[in-house]
């Protein structure tokens, strides 16, 4: 433990006069954990373009994707006769006309009405829906009866049967539609169904499969619903009878989503980078106001150069791309001059060559060109994307570590210099404490020679 002596003997301020000589020591170390707090504040900043740029690549991916331009979309002129959805990937533009002469029916059977659907009925007897016996006993009503056969639903042949009541009528009825999935009933012991109605004329609807023809070609189908049988890749829903016009086209709203949302993304990116290399100037004192984190970061300068160098880049082979659709400027996407913002500069544009050149649009985003030649503008720029942001060997990625690298080395070297302030300051306090003994020994020395001549020390 060091022991710490005032200026007891010596009145000097001794705690003021080794604070000082600490504080001048001290410099270095306050110039690393300063160096060290810019070196944090440059690493979160590029953990943000890191963040961001991530983003980009996912969005700029997007519009290279095969599956974003194969989707299609289906049109119904009316939808009270069918709807649909394309699933496939190889469905191309086309124009189906459908009449739709009869929808797909479920089998049933119905009861004659009896008086009460809650009174005893006073038979009794077994009868099979699909395979499932049925016992009733002469205390059964015509609820309990649905009831019995609803509780056996999932064990029947084939498809199940569900029993409802409709007025006082018991109506039984196949829970698919089409004529593969006619109900069997049977009485087995005793006359249950027989009395109560079922066989008698009127009281069952046969099954029916859905009949229409698409392009004049006649098709059928078990199911209203989810039809993808009949047309490769397209799935209908039957809703109604009579004739409509289908129409199936490329999705160009979720291409066109798909590019705003790249623009915004970029923007976002290329504000940020903006913002961190900036230097601001006072327009009252002409002097520098704000100098940016990476102010002068040849990485930073380089990536808001290369992106809009990409973004901006033509095509001039004809023999690898389309000369009229050859660059982004011909599809109405460009930058804004005045703060270099990218945006749809001109919307009829880019929603004329979606909907008549959807082919050329494609190639110019996501093109493979050949021998590394040719690619699309979307191909080339997701490219640089994974040099930058590659968790290994990404250049964001080594710059980060390259940071982290150096305030590692910081750290020990202020370990280093913390220690050697501890022990120079440990030094200081016993060369003075040293003192104030030499010093309180002298004045002790003084006082007793000044008492023996006889002098006072006054």
């Amino acid at each position: 433990m060091t022991i710490r002596l005032g200026g007891m003997a010596s009145s000097l301020d001794t705690e003021s006069i080794i604070q000082s000589l600490l504080d001048a020591r001290s410099t270095p170390i306050t110039a690393l954990e300063d160096k060290n707090e810019a070196l944090d504040e440059k690493y979160a900043a590029w953990t943000e373009i890191d963040s961001a740029m991530s983003i980009l690549q996912s969005n700029a991916t997007l519009l290279t994707n095969f599956t974003t331009w194969s989707q299609m979309t289906l049109t119904s002129s009316d939808e009270d006769i069918l709807n649909g959805s394309v699933t496939g990937t190889s469905v191309e533009e086309k124009t189906f006309n459908i009449t739709v002469s009869n929808l797909a029916a479920a089998h049933q059977y119905n009861s004659d009405a009896q008086t009460s659907t809650t009174a005893e009925l006073g038979l009794s007897g077994e009868f099979t829906v699909n395979g499932q016996v049925i016992s009733v006993d002469t205390t059964d009503s015509l609820k309990t009866i649905m009831t019995k056969i609803n509780n056996v639903n999932g064990d029947m042949t084939g498809a199940g049967v569900t029993a409802s009541l409709i007025g006082n009528s018991l109506v039984l009825t196949s829970d698919e539609t089409g004529t593969a999935n006619t109900m069997t009933i049977a009485d087995t012991t005793g006359t249950v169904l027989q009395s109560l109605g079922f066989f008698n004329v009127g009281n069952e609807v046969t099954a029916k499969n859905l009949n229409a023809t698409i392009n004049n070609v006649a098709v059928t189908s078990s199911s209203n619903t989810k039809v993808t049988t009949l047309v490769s890749g397209i799935t209908f829903n039957f809703t109604g009878t009579g004739t409509t016009t289908v129409t199936t086209a490329h999705d160009t709203e979720n291409v066109k989503t798909l590019i705003e949302d790249f623009i915004t993304s970029y923007n976002d990116v290329m504000s940020y980078l903006e913002e961190q290399t900036a230097v601001s100037v006072s327009s009252t004192s002409n002097t520098v106001s704000n100098v940016g984190l990476l102010q002068g970061d040849s990485l930073a300068s380089k990536i808001q150069t290369k992106c809009r160098s990409l973004l901006t880049s033509i095509n001039k082979n004809p023999s690898q791309m389309d000369q009229d659709f050859n660059c982004l400027y011909k599809v109405g996407i460009w930058f804004k001059d005045e703060n270099n913002e990218m945006s749809i500069t001109d919307e009829e544009k880019l929603d004329d060559a979606l909907e008549n050149n959807f082919d050329e649009v494609m190639a110019l985003f996501r093109s493979y060109g050949s021998n590394g030649e040719g690619q699309g503008v979307f191909r080339q720029f997701t490219s640089y994307m994974d040099q930058l942001t590659d968790s290994a060997t990404g250049t964001i990625t080594n710059r980060k570590t390259n940071i982290n690298d150096q305030m590692a080395a910081n750290e020990l070297k202020l370990a280093k210099l913390k220690s050697q302030l501890a022990d120079y300051e440990v030094d200081l306090w016993q060369h003075f404490a040293q003192m104030e003994t030499s010093v309180s020994q002298i004045n002790s020395a003084s006082s007793y020679v000044f008492s023996a001549l006889g002098i006072s020390q006054e």
